[in-house]
């Protein structure tokens, strides 16, 4: 069964010169506002089919993907 994610907040960093950058945020559930746990969360650079980057949410629905490229990307979470 798939929930509706909805990403509370996602902040891109720059960190130092290197030109790498960091995304994090929350997943929570649409409905009840909770936080969703071991969500899956993906990002891909606009124009590309294969992700960059990803990771799976922590106990409070957050997540931390770093070592990207400045640019535009699409984020996805899916959970079942």
């Amino acid at each position: 069964m798939k929930r509706l994610l909805h990403i509370l907040l996602i902040l891109l960093l720059p960190v130092g010169m290197a030109a790498t950058n960091i995304v994090t945020g929350k997943v929570i559930d649409a409905g009840t506002r909770q936080p969703i746990e071991f969500a899956n969360v993906s990002i891909t650079r606009q124009g590309e089919t294969v992700p960059s980057g990803g990771t799976v949410t922590d106990v409070d629905g957050e997540f931390l993907i770093n070592g990207l490229a400045s640019g535009n990307y699409t984020l996805k979470g899916s959970f079942m």
